[in-house]
């Protein structure tokens, strides 16, 4: 028989898996960055054919995808899958800054010609969405769903 001095006390593990607040936010929105740069950005050019000079000059033309905002879209959507990957919230997050970054550049240059808040298309809002999500994922890499408050 065992005296109650000896018994140890068994406390619940948080659970750091696959499924976790971070990596959910992160590869979302790091989705959602990618398909948007495949949609519309300015009037009937997709992002992956805005070429990347658009960025900088309101006189922008279409380009090739390498050279390509939509390009440099995809690459950071797929920098926040590997932040979510290598858990490292840091990483998530900078990819999603730098995809604000990219659109807050792309925006301000289509306003700053001839365009309007109305030649900005679904493209440029879903990349914009996604790269939020990614921020938010990076800041909440310690939180688990299902394991409490």
């Amino acid at each position: 028989m065992a005296s109650a001095s000896s018994r140890e006390t068994v406390t619940p593990r948080r659970s750091k898996g696959w499924f976790s607040t971070h990596v959910v936010l992160v590869v979302v929105g790091g989705a959602v960055m990618i398909v948007g740069s495949f949609l519309n950005w300015a009037g009937p050019v997709r992002g992956t054919h805005t070429y990347i000079r658009a960025l900088w000059d309101p006189e922008f033309t279409t380009g090739e995808v390498v050279r390509s905002v939509g390009f440099v879209m995809i690459f950071l959507g797929g920098f926040a899958i590997l932040g979510a990957v290598l858990q490292a919230g840091w990483v998530s997050w900078l990819a999603g800054i730098l995809g604000v970054a990219l659109v807050i550049l792309f925006v301000v240059e289509v306003l700053r010609g001839s365009g309007g808040w109305g030649d900005l298309h679904a493209g440029v809002w879903l990349s914009l969405a996604g790269a939020v999500l990614a921020i938010l994922g990076g800041f909440s890499r310690t939180n688990t769903l299902g394991n409490g408050p």
